[in-house]
């Protein structure tokens, strides 16, 4: 009788398990990604109905989730797989003090990192910088899933060298504090800068003056998303920060693993219209 018992117990735990290796999973996306996640979600979760994948909810964990640094991805024990790239633009709000007094002035890697970052400036070299940095105001983001982590490794730096003030929280809100100082200068990726509807900047913001070859400038000058993406697709630009996005996931959940396969085959066809770089090496999930 007890062998019996035992038996059934254990069916009824495997059977347990593999209802929750059925039961929905969950992705965890910055607020620039959700637009692309979301839009992954309705083609996928129709097409493979027993293998369902939700947003996660705000603070909760996920099963999956975007990676937008190397810094992230160090701080988890999980599956990387590079999807695409994103790139990020520093800007200051239009006709504000900050827009001016950058406006006029071409920007390359060296002198950006000198403007964003506690260095010392060599008076001879970057005078007319220092200058105009003073009394300004760097926003960036804190929290681990910001891309302020990326665009400081651009620049060999750590998040802990910038000037100026830390922003929690999702990096639309780094929009939002720079919307309200006459003397913000702030970066962010490309997809929280363009409205994806109209695929123009958003309304009150203004690119800085950059460094960059002549189409990607022609590019930035017109303010259209899809012919800076493409710009920046055909060539390498020294002063712009770009980044792997990834999906970070564990290889031993079959749902996760089905739809990361998925993403690398079918979901990569939409980077451009949500904002992102396509990647240009081949796509591949790795440890």
């Amino acid at each position: 009788m007890k062998t019996i018992e035992t038996i059934i117990i254990a069916v009824a735990t495997l059977t347990l398990v593999a209802v929750q290796d059925l039961a929905a999973q969950s992705i965890k996306a910055p607020a620039f990604a959700q637009p692309l996640v979301q839009q992954w979600l309705n083609i996928y979760n129709e097409s493979h109905p027993d293998s369902q994948i939700n947003l996660a909810a705000k603070g909760a964990e996920a099963d999956i989730q975007i990676v937008v640094s190397h810094q992230q991805a160090a701080h988890l024990a999980q599956n990387i797989a590079v999807f695409g790239r994103y790139a990020i633009l520093p800007f200051a709000i239009e006709g504000s003090e900050a827009a001016k007094a950058f406006g006029g002035k071409k920007l390359n890697k060296t002198r950006l990192e000198h403007i964003y970052f506690n260095i010392e400036d060599d008076e001879d070299e970057f005078g007319d910088y220092a200058d105009a940095n003073k009394g300004m105001t760097i926003y960036s983001g804190s929290s681990q899933a910001s891309v302020a982590n990326s665009f400081a490794e651009f620049f060999g730096q750590t998040s802990a060298a910038f000037r100026g003030k830390r922003i929690q929280g999702d990096d639309r809100f780094v929009n939002q504090a720079v919307s309200r100082d006459q003397k913000g200068l702030a970066f962010n990726a490309v997809a929280n800068l363009y409205n994806l509807e109209t695929r123009q900047l958003k309304e009150g913001i203004q690119l800085l003056n950059l460094d960059v070859k002549r189409d990607v400038q022609k590019a930035i000058e017109e303010g259209n998303l899809d012919i800076l993406l493409v710009s920046l697709e055909d060539g390498k630009n020294e002063s712009i920060a770009t980044s792997d996005i990834s999906l970070s996931y564990d290889a031993q959940n079959q749902n996760a693993s089905q739809f990361v396969a998925w993403v690398l085959t079918e979901g990569v066809q939409y980077n451009h219209q949500f904002g992102l770089l396509n990647n240009v090496q081949p796509l591949q999930a790795s440890k």
